[in-house]
């Protein structure tokens, strides 16, 4: 019987103890759901998969440097103190879940062990943003391996930068609002951009971004000013 077939027997399923996967699979079987089963038994998961199977098709788990607890009070919370909430808010419907200082990088998490924030644990603002110091996903949007090169105001653009896909520059985004576009996000022709320089959501403090840098001539896409940002982590 074939992986496709015997899918449902290996699938992980949901239990008191975390995730179980059904016994009898196949090594090529245990292979193709490596990454389901594979929860790296943070809450007391069991997988009847090989943990030399499960540890050779299971992607890797980086070590990304982000900011992490927030120590200090956010000003825009409402109900942190110093960035800790002590036990489970008494009226979750009442509590400020989403109002941060940095909102598209802070949410709420706990003190516990990883998982779903309960009665059982105090709570902690986490802050997602890239540290400066990190080493695996910051400014390595070119080959996801090594750092790209430096963006500087009036300088050559980084040759990641003007990495082409389909018509567009594939490290950009759009500037948005400017009445130069056509605000769908994706850098094209004669448009104001952002350089985007990381992997993931996070592309440095851009509220005051520098530039533009100069593109080659010809550029492999022309009339485009590339901004980026001014510091790339914190």
């Amino acid at each position: 019987m074939g992986p496709t077939l015997k899918a449902s027997q290996i699938l992980a399923q949901a239990n008191d103890t975390g995730v179980q996967a059904a016994g009898g699979a196949t090594v090529e079987e245990c292979g193709l759901f490596a990454s389901v089963l594979n929860t790296t038994n943070v809450a007391g998961a069991l997988a009847r998969c090989p943990d030399e199977i499960i540890d050779a098709f299971a992607p890797p788990i980086l070590d990304v440097g982000i900011a992490g607890d927030v120590v200090v009070d956010d000003g825009a919370n409402a109900d942190d103190d110093e960035g800790f909430f002590v036990g489970f808010p008494a009226s979750p419907d009442e509590f400020d879940w989403f109002s941060f200082d940095v909102p598209s990088f802070r949410t709420w998490g706990h003190t516990g062990a990883p998982g779903r924030w309960t009665g059982d644990d105090d709570g902690r603002i986490v802050d997602t943003r890239l540290l400066a110091s990190d080493v695996h996903v910051l400014n390595k949007s070119g080959d996801l391996s090594n750092v790209n090169d430096t963006f500087a105001a009036g300088q050559p653009c980084p040759a990641q930068a003007l990495r082409v896909g389909n018509g567009v520059y594939v490290n950009a985004i759009e500037v948005l609002g400017d009445r130069r576009g056509d605000d769908d996000g994706l850098c094209e022709e004669s448009e104001s951009c952002l350089y985007t320089p990381n992997v993931g959501a996070y592309q440095g403090e851009a509220d005051t971004p520098i530039g533009p840098c100069t593109l080659p001539t010809p550029a492999p896409i022309g009339g485009v000013d590339l901004f980026g940002p001014a510091t790339n982590g914190i």
